[in-house]
């Protein structure tokens, strides 16, 4: 992720290969996820790759717990849909 930010910010010191694994793997997490998330229709790939890592950099609490898992948590915190009363 770390990577991939100076990348973002045209470091040249970015080892892209990282910073593409970071990418790939975050994006994948995504598409197996989106099924569940409401995302809005003009969010783009950039647009979520950020929002990851800004919830990874918020939450070094967490760091110890499965890629898979943080990324998905970040997923729904943005993109959860909303509920629907059940009255």
């Amino acid at each position: 992720m770390r990577q991939y930010l100076k990348a973002e910010a045209n470091d040249k010191d970015t080892d892209y290969l990282k910073a593409f694994e970071y990418a790939g793997y975050a994006i994948g997490v995504y598409d197996s996820t989106a099924p569940f998330l409401c995302t809005p229709s003009k969010v783009n790939r950039n647009q979520i790759l950020a929002m990851i890592a800004k919830y990874l950099n918020s939450n070094p609490e967490d760091w110890h717990l499965p890629a898979r898992t943080l990324i998905q948590s970040s997923l729904f915190e943005s993109f959860s849909c909303p509920s629907e009363d059940k009255d």
